[in-house]
């Protein structure tokens, strides 16, 4: 089985509650059209659909990985963020990143942002190496993407992100996330005024798979 696709087609593992242990498998793509209600919190936000990130695992277990997805998750917590008042012009600096396919939006509870990214250079690893290679690479730039992403939002993001790719991601009711697909050419204006990086990107230095 090759572990080479694009973006839209990445697998991904779905679940219909943070209850629910088994999901199945879908792509990027219907993750994409999938949409909460309406913005929730606490216990109800538990009850919203939700995938893992990194791939389709056997009962959502790092160890389990069956599929890759390629994708990288940056997450910024309202609560780490109190100096935050319009998480519209977080979302649209968080989606500067160069170089990589992505989606950005407003988190499911309303406040915060996550951002996935997608690098087929993780597949690669997958495809060559096999799970365990790409769990490190994987973690390798989810650190380095975290960094980015704080630098271009002067947000602190959610360092536990990174050792987590079989982690949950709950469906947001954002109805304007920022998506850029190649295929797709949907690359939306950024807010430049907003942040201040001090570099262009620390991606160029950390993104090389070996």
């Amino acid at each position: 089985m090759t572990a080479m696709y694009n973006f839209q087609d990445a697998p991904l593992g779905f679940y219909d509650s943070v209850q629910d242990t088994f999901g199945r498998e879908i792509t990027f793509n219907d993750y994409l059209n999938a949409t909460a209600p309406r913005y929730l919190q606490g216990q109800e936000k538990r009850s919203l659909p939700c995938i893992t990130v990194g791939g389709v695992f056997n009962r959502r277990k790092l160890g389990g990985l069956i599929k890759p997805s390629g994708i990288v998750q940056v997450d910024i917590d309202a609560k780490d963020n109190g100096h935050v008042t319009d998480w519209e012009r977080v979302k649209q600096a968080a989606a500067m990143v160069d170089g990589l396919e992505l989606m950005v939006a407003i988190s499911a509870s309303g406040s915060g942002v996550f951002g996935l990214y997608f690098d087929p250079l993780l597949l690669l690893a997958f495809e060559q190496r096999g799970a365990d290679a790409y769990l490190v690479e994987q973690k390798k730039l989810a650190d380095c993407l975290t960094d980015e992403v704080e630098q271009l939002t002067g947000c602190v993001a959610d360092r536990s992100v990174v050792n987590r790719p079989n982690g949950l991601r709950f469906v947001t009711a954002d109805k304007n996330p920022v998506v850029f697909i190649e295929e797709m050419e949907m690359a939306v204006p950024c807010l430049v005024e907003y942040f201040e990086p001090t570099s262009k990107s620390v991606l160029s230095s950390c993104k090389s798979i070996n």
